[in-house]
C-alpha cells in the first residue's frame, strides 16, 4: 500500500464537524430515529473517526 501522509489537525476538526453536522440535521431534520438509520449512524461513525484516530496516533509517535 502507497505510504500516505497523517491528516493535519486542521483537517481532523474539519472533517469531524463536517460528519457532526449531518449527523445533526438528520436528528433534528425530522428523520425517524429507527434501527437502520441508528445503524447508518453508527457505521458512519466508524468510517469517518477510524482513520482520524489513526493518523493522531501516527503523528504522537
Amino acid at each position: 500500500m502507497a505510504y500516505r501522509r497523517p491528516l493535519t489537525p486542521t483537517q481532523m476538526v474539519i472533517i469531524s464537524a463536517l460528519w457532526l453536522a449531518l449527523v445533526l440535521w438528520l436528528l433534528f431534520g425530522g428523520a425517524r430515529l429507527d434501527g437502520p438509520t441508528l445503524l447508518t449512524l453508527l457505521l458512519s461513525g466508524v468510517i469517518v473517526f477510524y482513520p482520524i484516530v489513526k493518523s493522531w496516533r501516527q503523528r504522537r509517535r
